[in-house]
């Protein structure tokens, strides 16, 4: 929603306020993967962490509240569920030992980014459009996963699933100001820098296993397992971005071709716990040791014919991590096409964009890195 005004007696030809909203982020995505594992089992991986906390079997047991029975963590709750056990000298072991293991995982993301805009601008001699915005952000994300293993030698266990749920809300705020110059009656260039969004966030996180286990091996009063919600409350500052980009129009009103680049400053992100100092630094040295700052380029162009509109254009977007063979991250490229119809009064226009990227999921690590292996993904997705 737009009101205007127009300038009386002066350069100013006119101002406009503005009220908008944006879908900045679609997470919704959902993926599974399979294989057969002669190597390892996420029991392992639970092992390690219960060997690497250096802590006793009481002491697990102390960490189940036998009384609601939930896990205030997942180690406790995997040595609850028996798929670890101590071992004499110290330190645990995965209690189903037999190979191989066929894993199944599925992962289900959903919600969205969005951001209401309130905006101010002025028209110079309908040659210089300066112009700023007050971003309001709303956060809304949730992650299901579970990764299902079956033993077809086991002797413990004839499989079990472990599952967990991510839930995060936020809000935030930021600034944006920029200017658009028309050089000509064919050329335009344009910049525009957004500050940081400063936002609140609230995270839940809990986990669950469900286990079936071999007849006389064990004795259990159920065979699902969860652990207490962990809720955890940081504040984010996400990357400053900066654009600059040109418009050239074509000759005889034929349409427009246009590039931007955009600079986004990774590197400068933070994440911060106001009641936890030694956490916040380990956090921003992390985000400094595995990010950088990236350029993301668009290009595109319309064409006219009549009242009728063609459109198309590429977007790429830069990889942020510093270590994407590890990750086995890559750069991910957008396509648009569009077309629409426009007149004095009234307009219209549809569009449909594909996203294609590689990317990997990990359902757990191991110290031993030949133990473990990462799901390879090749991803497209198309939006209309």
């Amino acid at each position: 929603v737009v009101f205007s005004n127009r300038g009386v007696g002066t350069r100013k030809k006119r101002t406009a306020w503005s009220i908008s909203y944006n879908t900045l982020a679609n997470f919704n995505n959902d993926y599974s993967y399979s294989g057969s594992n002669k190597r390892s089992s996420i029991s392992d991986y639970f092992a390690e962490r219960a060997t690497q906390r250096g802590i006793s079997s009481e002491n697990l047991n102390e960490e189940f509240n036998t009384t609601t029975r939930l896990a205030s963590n997942t180690t406790a709750l995997a040595y609850q569920a028996y798929l670890i056990d101590p071992i004499q000298g110290g330190g645990y072991l995965a209690s189903e030992l037999s190979t191989p293991v066929d894993q199944k995982g599925n992962v289900s993301e959903s919600g969205n980014l969005g951001q209401i805009n309130v905006g101010y601008g002025i028209n110079y001699d309908d040659k210089t459009y300066i112009g700023a915005s007050l971003g309001i952000q709303n956060l809304n994300y949730s992650q299901l996963t579970d990764l299902t293993e079956k033993f077809p030698n086991g002797v413990i266990f004839n499989g079990f699933t472990f599952g967990d749920e991510l839930l995060v809300k936020g809000t935030g705020l930021n600034l944006t100001v920029g200017a658009i110059m028309k050089l000509s009656d064919n050329i335009r260039v344009g910049a525009n820098i957004t500050s940081p969004t400063s936002m609140r966030v609230n995270e839940t996180y809990t986990s669950y296993v469900a286990y079936d286990q071999k007849p006389n091996t064990f004795e259990s009063d159920e065979q699902e397992l969860f652990t207490v919600p962990n809720d955890f409350k940081y504040r984010i500052s996400s990357p400053i971005k900066a654009n600059v980009g040109t418009s050239i129009f074509l000759p005889k009103k034929l349409g427009v071709v246009s590039v931007e680049a955009e600079y986004v400053g990774y590197n400068m992100m933070n994440i911060k716990d106001k009641e936890d100092n030694r956490w916040s630094t380990d956090q921003k040295r992390g985000i400094q040791s595995e990010f950088k700052d990236v350029i993301n380029v668009k290009a595109g162009g319309e064409l006219r014919f009549g009242v009728a509109r063609v459109r198309a254009g590429l977007n790429y977007l830069g990889d942020p991590r510093k270590n994407s063979d590890a990750y086995n991250t890559r750069s991910s490229l957008i396509g648009t096409l569009g077309a629409g119809i426009r007149n004095n009064r009234f307009f219209a226009d549809i569009s449909y964009s594909r996203m294609s990227r590689d990317f990997a999921f990990t359902p757990y690590n191991l110290s031993k890195e030949t133990d473990y292996e990462s799901a390879t993904l090749n991803q497209t997705k198309g939006t209309v």
